[in-house]
């Protein structure tokens, strides 16, 4: 099923996080996380990420740019946006307001974590568990591959020693029983 937005919310980072809005969306599938600090990021997205921002790259634009920016991120499917609120983003209590809205219209999760906290900090359990459900899925490829090559092997073996097949079956389960 996959790390889900519900999922990072137990990461111990967010121990403190506030869900603000989209609680419909606590089970969208996170697939990546990036900081959105340039306007301009909304091109890089892919879909399923969760977006770390403090507004610095909005502090001067207007509401209709703002809008327009979020539009684009609804379009692209986000999975969440976690906030840090400053106090130096021109108009920041209206483009809050704004996400909030963007979060229970579209199904994104917005958190607010405190603003000591380093996107670095934020990002890397987000990351790791990433990496993690990635390393389980290679694991479980490579037995699944390593299972199909040795029957493959056993077959191609009895059928050189002249067993026939319904009798390699026979063994060839045996066996596998034997060593699973």
């Amino acid at each position: 099923m996959g790390f889900r937005v519900r999922d990072m919310m137990k990461l111990d980072i967010f121990n403190e996080a506030k869900l603000l809005g989209g609680e419909a969306g606590l089970d969208n599938e996170v697939r990546g996380a990036t900081i959105i600090e340039a306007p301009d990021i909304v091109r890089f997205i892919n879909g399923g990420e969760v977006l770390l921002t403090r507004f610095y790259a909005f502090q001067a634009c207007t509401m209709e740019e703002f809008s327009a920016y979020f539009r684009e991120l609804a379009i692209k499917r986000v999975s969440a946006i976690v906030i840090k609120r400053g106090d130096d983003v021109e108009d920041i209590d209206e483009k809050v307001r704004f996400i909030l809205e963007f979060a229970q219209e579209f199904a994104v999760p917005i958190l607010e974590v405190a603003f000591k906290l380093s996107f670095r900090e934020i990002l890397k359990p987000i990351l790791e568990q990433l990496f993690n459900e990635e390393v389980k899925h290679l694991k479980y490829f490579k037995t699944t591959y390593d299972n199909f090559t040795a029957l493959e092997f056993l077959r191609y073996f009895a059928s050189l020693k002249g067993i026939p097949k319904k009798e390699a079956k026979k063994r060839i389960e045996m066996l596998l029983s034997v060593v699973n």
